[in-house]
């Protein structure tokens, strides 16, 4: 079962659904016997359960994806449709707006969608990211690149791996090793890692060896590789995950110069 803590690791809402997500504007999408809805953070329905509600995401620019027997669409903050659901033949599947956009798979293809359910990049991707600053990395049969807001090509689909832009860099892999360029494609970071995440509040997740820790922008290592996995910060913490014993994984939270701030706890 699912509850929620706050960031001393303070259970606030009690551990009794079935499926959560967490928090964003407000609202946090749960799953009870009754279906799948909406609370807010003082663990009050603001959309009852619904179950009709297959699946239902986290609100992103106030609108939350959802699927229905009858298909993909999007809700608004008082569970309105604002965006009726769209059968499988028009989207096989829908993903969070950013940016004013949003990725919608049509048939086997990924294209996005504006805030009124019209197409305006036409699907003709393999895989899609989200927007961030202005640009999305997009996979097609050539390789990874990025595309802008109007779907034209900043970096062209050369590139094996890719990830969301992220304070001014984006990680991405020479086939090897993982690094950092700008909008650009130039190497701010150079490739020397086994993998590597998105900045947040300064710092990237990477991996080395068998270990995940922390860098600066600069690819400076701050907090030393020696977790399970990490994730990147938000609010001054990072979630990570240690090794305890043969199959027991425990995770906490940091802040970003490596102390506890919520001893890990499986």
């Amino acid at each position: 079962m699912y509850g929620f803590i706050d960031r001393a690791g303070t259970l606030i809402i009690d551990t009794k659904y079935e499926d959560a997500e967490g928090f964003s504007q407000g609202l946090a999408p749960v799953k009870t016997s009754e279906g799948r809805g909406y609370i807010n953070m003082s663990d009050e329905w603001v959309i009852h359960p619904r179950p009709e509600f297959n699946l239902a995401f986290s609100f992103s620019e106030d609108l939350a994806a959802v699927e229905t027997d009858d298909g993909w669409g999007y809700i608004d903050g008082t569970g309105a449709w604002v965006i009726e659901p769209q059968d499988e033949v028009a989207w096989a599947r829908a993903s969070h707006f950013s940016e004013g956009l949003a990725g919608v798979k049509i048939i086997n293809r990924w294209g996005y969608i504006d805030r009124t359910g019209a197409v305006v990049i036409e699907p003709r991707f393999i895989r899609v990211h989200e927007f961030s600053e202005g640009v999305a990395a997009v996979e097609t049969e050539d390789g990874m690149g990025y595309i802008n807001t109007s779907g034209d090509w900043m970096v062209e689909p050369v590139l094996v791996g890719t990830s969301t832009f992220s304070e001014g860099m984006a990680a991405v892999t020479d086939g090897n090793l993982w690094g950092y360029v700008d909008r650009e494609a130039n190497w701010v970071i150079k490739p020397q890692f086994i993998w590597a995440g998105r900045f947040s509040e300064g710092l990237a997740p990477f991996l080395s060896g068998d270990a995940f820790g922390y860098i600066d922008r600069e690819g400076t290592v701050v907090i030393s590789p020696i977790y399970e996995n990490t994730e990147p910060f938000q609010d001054g913490l990072g979630r990570v995950m240690e090794s305890h014993g043969e199959d027991s994984i425990k995770h906490g939270y940091i802040d970003t110069s490596g102390a506890w701030v919520w001893e890990p706890t499986s």
